[in-house]
């Protein structure tokens, strides 16, 4: 951060003091620290804190032009006779049931006739 006010606001709450300075990475969110973050153990139920020493491989640090990045997948070319629907394997998506067994079922099945595994809104 280059001379700014607040560094992050949430619901009108400043979560991250503004200012210059570096931020290695930052969490946000319901979280179990276990003294990694600075400042930080225990849980954090509101989230917002400072990680300071995360393991990151040599090829990500330094030069931003040694990011790793790879474009989304396009399919305009296969038919959509090529995916296999989650919820063809009892998936339901609903947000009250678990589907778990249904989805590594999907997986199995695309998998193993070489579908494209596809998860409808």
């Amino acid at each position: 951060m280059t001379n700014v006010d607040a560094g992050i606001v949430s619901a009108g709450k400043t979560v991250l003091a503004g200012g210059t300075r570096f931020i290695p990475s930052w969490d946000s969110g319901i979280t179990y620290n276990t003294g990694t973050a600075a400042g930080a153990s225990g849980i954090s139920p509101d989230g917002g804190c400072i990680i300071t020493d995360i393991d990151k491989p040599v090829v990500l640090l330094g030069d931003f032009g040694n990011w790793f990045e790879r474009s989304k997948p396009q399919y305009e070319n296969l038919p959509a006779s090529f995916f296999y629907d989650v919820k063809t394997s009892g998936a339901r998506g609903n947000g009250r049931g678990d589907d778990t067994t249904a989805i590594n079922a999907a997986l199995q099945a695309a998998t193993s006739t070489g579908k494209v595994t596809y998860f409808p809104h």
